[in-house]
């Protein structure tokens, strides 16, 4: 190495350097850049930068935005698309020749940092509530179920398939959060926190948006717990009517050889062709009838022994 090279000074004390200081500031960035490399960047990096009171609200959703529709590389076509010219590139570890891939590919990049940031238990020793400050936001909350809506044949929009590491990830955590709608009472023995009248009513109107995503995930045997009776109100026993019949079931018809898909006509239809929910809405139903029947047995019991202590005092009489 020569004197003059020893003494030179190195690249990187030449260039200016700057850091994205704000969620702002990396907003501004997206907005600005072309680049598909950089905005790939921007989106794994983006759950690092520096947030503002409120600001934490605004990335979740934005990331929510972002990841919809993931699972569908048609959704991200263009007709302009067709008149650009596009070298290929490598890019995520994938050789990419066309724009609706490139789209995909940051669909799903945002898909991964909410996973990894939000979705992901990130909480000491593990605690299932890591994510219960943003869960408790009205626009979070509204938003989630918005995202973890059913397509045409019931299952998540925003889910793929179950072998997948990151739907793993959701699937717990959207199954933590449903546990926690119905289990807000044990909020303060388990947590130390207590919630005012307006956030209560709202997790009681949650209930039967989880019953959604229960069905979603084939574990509405959920309900059946002895305490959650208690909370299924009207509108959790008409999700679960709509979730029943609202999807094609193989079904028989009066001509053996024409069985087909098809929407059940009733919810007695709908548990024979196999429907979770319409099982689960035929047992509820029971359980609920049976409940009121032994609160009338026991009711008519006390007035019973009443009227017979009564009857005693007036023979003494």
């Amino acid at each position: 190495m020569t004197q003059a090279q020893e003494g030179s000074t190195h690249p990187v004390m030449e260039k200016e350097i700057s850091y994205i200081r704000s969620w702002g500031r990396w907003k501004e960035l997206w907005e600005k850049t072309t680049e598909a490399d950089i905005l790939h960047s921007l989106l794994h990096i983006g759950f690092a930068v520096p947030v503002d009171e409120g600001e934490t609200v605004d990335r979740i959703l934005w990331y929510l935005n972002m990841a919809d529709k993931r699972k569908s590389y048609f959704n991200f076509r263009k007709n302009e698309d067709k008149d650009l010219r596009f070298q290929r590139i490598i890019m995520g570890g994938k050789e990419i020749n066309n724009f609706e891939d490139i789209r995909l590919l940051l669909v799903q990049k945002a898909f991964q940092a909410l996973c990894q940031n939000f979705f992901k238990n990130t909480g000491k020793e593990h605690n299932n509530h890591w994510w219960l400050p943003m869960v408790l936001d009205p626009q979070v909350l509204e938003k989630l179920f918005w995202f973890f809506r059913l397509d045409e044949d019931g299952r998540f929009f925003n889910r793929q398939h179950p072998e997948d590491h990151n739907t793993l990830i959701v699937a717990e955590f959207i199954r933590n959060v449903c546990e926690f709608i119905w289990n807000y009472e044990d909020s303060y023995s388990r947590w130390g926190v207590r919630f005012n009248d307006e956030i209560i009513e709202a997790l009681r109107q949650a209930r039967p948006n989880t019953i959604t995503i229960l069905f979603g995930l084939k574990e509405l045997d959920f309900l059946f717990n002895l305490e959650r009776h208690h909370g299924l109100n009207v509108g959790c026993m008409k999700r679960l009517k709509k979730l029943a019949m609202g999807f094609d079931l193989y079904l028989p018809s009066p001509d053996a050889s024409r069985d087909a898909y098809r929407k059940p006509l009733t919810i007695e239809e709908a548990c024979f062709g196999g429907s979770q929910a319409a099982r689960v809405l035929i047992s509820l139903r029971v359980i609920q009838a049976e409940k009121g029947r032994f609160c009338d047995i026991r009711e008519l019991e006390s007035q019973r022994r009443e009227v017979e202590e009564r009857l005693k005092k007036v023979r003494k009489d």
